[in-house]
């Protein structure tokens, strides 16, 4: 209908919804690239192509909106043009053209639908196959980006298995979490627990991407409990834990004692401090496997089993071995 037969009330309300639609489309086109990661779980861009046509009455603009607000949002975000910024461009420009679409064959269908009893079933047929075919496009494509709720549960859930097995808490906080693009069901964890932060990675199975500051930052909160336990026998100790290869679960604690040469009542104190070390435990009952004593540069390793065999004696053996060695 031409806009000579509008009444200005009409034509104010059109206006009206019109701008409307346009401010929507800009901040949820900028949402697409900055927003939290499970905004963009449902494309709202495909569902705003398809109120565009019913609307705002020019798609084409609906489309120019929608992507140069995107590639200048993504120039931001990346810090400059790269890959990211094209590939979002392009798929904010191809949903949002595919909702038009689709809005086309729902206008088209209703129009036609009002003015003749029956639609020729040849051409009721195309509109379905093809609001159907776009739609499921469009809710792929967006999934293929930026993930979904239902993978983002199965994350969360493997995460929380994660942490309660490896770490034995269900107390942690999620410091941030991303879809890794172009994969269904694969996301990047950064959460943190017990003051130990992990990089996460979930796909079937979840992998520790920074384990090696990990192993530091276990091993520095272990060196603080064993100053607190040792705060009384004023030794020079340092503890560490014994990992296997990459993973974060300790086989075992080895201590280094120092000292200085000593006599043999000294020699005495030692045995029973060494003896009452020892007896360290961590929180996951993570026993001593080693004890590496260094006494002015001579060095005795006491094995576990030789716990039990710890007295003055049983030292200078040692050490007398080093010596004659």
């Amino acid at each position: 209908m031409s806009d000579i037969y509008l009444t200005k009330v009409e034509r104010k309300t059109i206006f009206t919804q019109g701008l409307i639609y346009v401010l929507f489309t800009f901040v949820i086109a900028d949402l697409t690239v900055t927003g939290p990661e499970f905004f963009n779980y449902i494309p709202w861009l495909y569902l705003m192509g398809i109120l565009g046509v019913n609307k705002f009455y020019r798609p084409v603009m609906t489309v120019i909106i929608t992507t140069v607000t995107t590639f200048i949002s993504s120039l931001f975000k990346f810090n400059g043009l790269s890959m990211d910024c094209i590939y979002l461009t392009i798929i904010v420009g191809v949903t949002t053209l595919f909702g038009i679409i689709v809005g086309l064959c729902v206008k088209e269908f209703v129009l036609e639908h009002r003015l003749v009893k029956h639609i020729k079933i040849q051409k009721k047929i195309l509109y379905i196959v093809t609001i159907a075919i776009l739609t499921i496009l469009s809710f792929g494509i967006y999934v293929f980006r930026f993930g979904n709720i239902f993978s983002y549960i199965a994350a969360r859930g493997k995460t929380q298995d994660y942490v309660k097995n490896k770490f034995n808490t269900t107390d942690y906080n999620v410091i941030d979490y991303e879809h890794i693009p172009w994969s269904i069901d694969d996301y990047v964890y950064k959460i943190e627990t017990d003051s130990v932060e992990l990089d996460l990675k979930v796909e079937k199975e979840v992998e520790l991407l920074n384990y090696e500051q990990v192993q530091q930052q276990l091993n520095k909160k272990l060196q603080e409990k064993v100053e607190v336990y040792a705060k009384d026998l004023a030794i020079h100790l340092e503890a560490k834990y014994e990992f296997k290869n990459i993973t974060i679960e300790p086989q075992g604690v080895f201590f280094t004692v120092r000292s200085s040469a000593i006599n043999n009542e000294q020699m005495e104190s030692l045995s029973e401090k060494l003896a009452f070390l020892v007896q360290f435990n961590d929180e996951r009952n993570t026993s001593i496997s080693r004890i590496v004593l260094n006494i002015d540069g001579i060095v005795q390793v006491i094995a576990k089993e030789d716990f039990n065999k710890i007295t003055a004696e049983y030292l200078i053996a040692g050490m007398e071995m080093e010596i004659i060695e």
